[in-house]
């Protein structure tokens, strides 16, 4: 009797565990769109640090003017 129950309860659990293995329709569409939006941040990601750069070169740029008209300003003027 203890045998069958043991060989029954086996059997059920190995059934459900190979039923339930394989993925559905619906966790495959969830995984495309999660893989969809983890690609858009981080082109986003991307395309902001690439801003910040641009914007960082534009100031040290400016700053480099100043800093001349700065300099030949204080500069005395030869005659």
């Amino acid at each position: 009797m203890g045998k069958i129950i043991l060989t029954t309860i086996l059997t059920t659990a190995f059934g459900v565990m190979f039923t339930g293995c394989g993925e559905s329709e619906e966790s495959k569409r969830n995984l495309e769109l999660l893989s969809r939006e983890a690609e858009a941040q981080r082109l986003l990601r991307e395309k902001a640090a690439a801003e910040r750069l641009r914007r960082i070169e534009e100031a040290r740029k400016w700053h480099r003017i100043q800093m001349e008209a700065y300099e030949k300003s204080m500069t005395p003027e030869k005659e």
